[in-house]
């Protein structure tokens, strides 16, 4: 046997030894920032799964759009906090252009998701997307597209002028990644939380999601297979965080392609008991997902981000309500509004705590 042969067939071996599970292939961590920017290489999209309002997730984001290459990779920043009928705003300010703060809170307040982004954390962000900006020139200057639906509060009087389409954020997400950056051949960083950026979802059956529900990473590897790298945050002691710990240090990326992490079960994103509820003759019936069911993070994610121990959560400050008794009534309209929309009062208990326990 010559040399190359026998090369073949020690190669050969190796590869049949790990994927047998004899060999730890160990995920080699990397510097998360650096990862980012790589995987542009390769994708003109990297979608980025935000824990929301955590103090690290946004230490690690600012760093990034900070950072000297950054400019140089990505063309565009899709912000999920941010509500597109705003985009002309978004973008004189963005540019540099003289802009109120009464007008720049239009873009983050008037969404479809109520108090979450009214931590400062994103009006930070923005700012230094704008302060890296006034350092480049005009063709150099990022773009923050904003992703949310065109929501118009306003307007809105009463549950049944609820757009139902805007029940389901994704769609308009994805459309303005099409629209925007991939017809346009342009790269894009979108920030968005962790739930949105996986490729595939539990299903109480093998049904396939309808266009409409689907999540940003489930309809991009439909219809762009490839454009994506999805990227999921794992932070403090959630049971992905305690997993990679022991494999990372804060701030590495981790892939999950080729590694040991592409054979685990998703059900270490998802939890352990998933269940679901179907509507048979007009009652909710509850269906629980068997765990062995569920796609490997392979199939879900392409790597993880692992920030650390979770210092604590940048809620609003108190005082945004109290001294804005007009926004705080307008906060609780839509809080009436959207029970009724979703059957379920999901923020007066956060604003009662933000009020009353917050500085």
């Amino acid at each position: 046997m010559g040399w190359s042969s026998r090369y073949a067939a020690v190669i050969l071996v190796l590869a049949e030894t790990v994927a047998a599970g004899w060999v730890d292939a160990r995920p080699a961590p990397e510097d998360g920032r650096t990862a980012i920017l790589r995987a542009f290489r390769t994708h003109p999209v990297v979608l980025l799964g935000e824990v929301h309002r955590s103090a690290e997730m946004h230490a690690f984001l600012r760093a990034l759009v900070a950072s000297p290459e950054f400019h140089r990779v990505v063309d565009d920043v899709v912000l999920e906090a941010t509500n597109v009928r705003f985009q002309p705003i978004l973008d004189r300010y963005i540019a540099g252009d003289s802009v109120s703060r009464d007008s720049l809170r239009l873009v983050w307040r008037n969404s479809t998701q109520l108090l979450l982004w009214d931590s400062p954390l994103y009006e930070e962000l923005l700012e230094t997307i704008r302060a890296v900006n006034q350092a480049l020139p005009a063709e150099h200057r990022l773009r923050v597209l904003a992703s949310d639906p065109p929501i118009d509060w306003p307007n809105l009087r009463s549950a049944s002028d609820f757009p139902r389409s805007y029940g389901y954020r994704d769609w308009q997400t994805t459309e303005v990644i099409e629209r925007e950056v991939l017809a346009r051949n342009r790269r894009a960083l979108v920030i968005i939380g962790t739930t949105h950026v996986r490729r595939a979802e539990p299903k109480v059956d093998s049904l396939p999601t309808r266009p409409e529900r689907e999540g940003v990473g489930e309809a991009l590897a439909r219809k762009h297979p490839g454009a994506a790298y999805s990227i999921e945050t794992a932070v403090g002691t959630s049971e992905l965080a305690t997993l990679v710990r022991s494999m990372a240090s804060p701030n590495r990326l981790l892939p999950v392609r080729g590694t040991s992490l592409e054979t685990q079960s998703s059900s270490i994103l998802f939890g352990r008991n998933i269940t679901f509820f179907r509507v048979v003759e007009g009652h909710r019936v509850p269906v629980t997902i068997d765990p062995s069911r569920l796609p490997t993070l392979r199939d879900v994610i392409d790597a993880v981000l692992y920030l650390g121990p979770y210092s604590h959560e940048v809620l609003p400050d108190a005082n945004l309500y109290r001294s804005d008794p007009g926004y705080l009534t307008e906060i609780r309209r839509r809080i009436s509004i959207l029970t009724q929309v979703y059957g379920g009062d999901f923020w007066s208990e956060e604003l009662d705590t933000i009020l009353c326990c917050h500085p």
